[in-house]
C-alpha cells in the first residue's frame, strides 16, 4: 500500500517538460513602418445607453492626438476600427496592439460585451459555477446581442465624436469618417466580427435553419484572430462564399481553447473557404490561443507557445497594421489625401511581399489569394 500510494504521489506531481522554443528570430527590419511618425495616444472610457435595448454599453476608446492645425483648417476625418474581445473578456482586451493602431491615426472602440467577467461581477452575478464549467463561459456568448453593440458604436459615431472632443482644443478636434470602418476581434470576438462581416450562419439563435447573413453592410474590412471554422455548428463550408470584401484571418499551430472544439486546421477555414480576393492568412507556427495579445494573457491561460512571444505579436501588428492601411487609407477613400493615397500603397506592397515571413524567420506562414 505505501508502494501504491508514493507511486501514485509520483505521478500526480510528474508533469511533461514544456515544449523547446523554436529556433525562431525575429528581423525587426522586416516589420512594417509607414512612414509617417507614431502619434500620442489618448484614452477614453464611455458609456453610452442604448434605448432599443435598455441596454448601456461600456467603451474604452484610444485615439491619436493630432498636431494643432492651422487656423480655419481642420484635420482629415480618421478612420474608425472597433474591436471585440473573446468570451468573457472586457474593454481592456489587446491593449498594446489598440494603442499601436490607435498611434498610427485610428480611432479604436473596445466595447465590453454583456458576456464580460467583470461587468458581471460588477453587477453581482454569481460566477463560481464557470471554475466546474468553464464551457458555460461559451453558452453564456450572446452573438447577436454582440452584432447589436457593433451596430450601436457605428449608430454612435456622433456621441463618440463629441465625447473625444470635449476637451481638446479646436484646433486638435478629430472626427470620424463613416466611410472607412474596420473591425477585428479575438477568439468570440471573431466570431462577432465575421458575422458582422458577413459569414453567413445558421441555428435557432439566429432564427433559421438555413444559411443567413447579418452582416453589417458599413464595415469595409475585418480581421479575425483565433476564429471559428466548420467545427461550430452555425458554420459550414459555405458560410464564407460572399464575402466579397477584405478579410484577413490570424491562427496558430497551437491555438486550441478548453471552452470550445475548435481546432487549429478549424482556425484557417474562414481563409480557405472564402472567396479569392483580398483574403489573408497569417498561420503562426507556435501560436498559442491567447499569445496573439502577448505575455499576459497567455500566462493567465497557462499556454506555453514555442515560438517567442515578442515574434508573435510582431507579426500580428505588423500583419494588421498594413491591412487596415492597405484598406482604409486608399484612393477610392482618400483620393484628395496624397499623403494617405502613399500610406495605402505602401502598405499594399508590403502585404504583397514575403516581409512577414522574414520578420519571423519563417515561424510564420503567409497566404493570400
Amino acid at each position: 500500500m505505501l508502494i501504491l500510494t508514493i507511486s501514485l504521489a509520483l505521478l500526480l506531481a510528474w508533469q511533461p517538460a514544456a515544449p523547446k522554443p523554436a529556433p525562431y528570430t525575429l528581423h525587426p527590419e522586416h516589420a512594417y513602418a509607414p512612414a509617417t511618425p507614431a502619434l500620442e495616444v489618448l484614452t477614453l472610457d464611455l458609456t453610452l445607453h442604448d434605448d432599443t435595448r435598455e441596454k448601456d454599453l461600456e467603451l474604452r476608446i484610444r485615439a491619436p492626438k493630432l498636431p494643432a492645425s492651422a487656423p480655419n483648417d481642420r484635420h482629415a476625418p480618421l478612420p474608425l476600427l472597433i474591436f471585440s474581445h473573446g468570451a468573457g473578456g472586457s474593454n481592456d482586451a489587446f491593449p498594446d496592439l489598440s494603442a499601436h493602431w490607435a498611434s498610427r491615426g485610428y480611432i479604436v472602440v473596445h466595447p465590453t460585451h454583456s458576456d464580460s467577467i467583470a461587468l458581471r461581477r460588477r453587477n453581482g452575478q454569481d460566477l463560481s459555477g464557470l471554475r466546474e464549467n468553464p464551457q458555460r463561459l461559451l453558452a453564456d456568448v450572446n452573438a447577436p446581442d454582440r452584432l447589436a453593440d457593433t451596430s450601436f458604436i457605428i449608430d454612435s459615431i456622433p456621441a463618440i465624436t463629441d465625447a473625444l472632443n470635449k476637451d481638446l482644443p479646436e484646433a486638435s478636434r478629430l472626427t470620424i469618417d463613416a466611410t472607412r470602418i474596420g473591425m477585428a476581434g479575438h477568439s468570440a470576438g471573431a466570431y462577432t466580427t465575421q458575422i458582422a462581416f458577413g459569414a453567413k450562419v445558421r441555428g435557432p439563435r439566429w432564427g433559421s435553419l438555413r444559411l443567413k447573413s447579418h452582416a453589417d453592410p458599413r464595415i469595409t474590412a475585418a480581421i479575425l484572430i483565433s476564429g471559428q471554422g466548420t467545427t461550430n455548428r452555425s458554420l459550414t463550408k459555405d458560410s464564407w462564399s460572399d464575402i466579397a470584401g477584405p478579410m484577413m484571418v490570424i491562427a496558430g499551430s497551437l491555438d486550441t481553447s478548453p471552452i470550445s472544439n475548435e481546432t487549429p486546421e478549424s482556425r484557417r477555414e474562414p481563409f480557405e473557404y472564402a472567396k479569392p480576393g483580398d483574403k489573408y492568412l497569417i498561420y503562426i507556427e507556435g501560436a498559442t490561443h491567447g499569445s496573439y495579445q502577448g505575455k499576459g494573457l497567455a500566462n493567465m491561460l497557462r499556454e506555453n507557445p514555442t515560438t517567442d512571444i515578442d515574434i508573435i505579436t510582431a507579426a500580428v501588428s505588423s500583419g494588421t497594421t498594413a491591412f487596415f492601411d492597405c484598406y482604409l487609407r486608399g484612393a477610392d477613400n482618400a483620393a484628395d489625401d496624397p499623403a494617405a493615397n502613399a500610406t495605402s500603397e505602401a502598405a499594399r506592397s508590403y502585404l504583397e511581399s514575403d516581409a512577414l515571413i522574414k520578420l519571423t524567420s519563417g515561424a510564420a506562414e503567409y497566404k493570400r489569394k
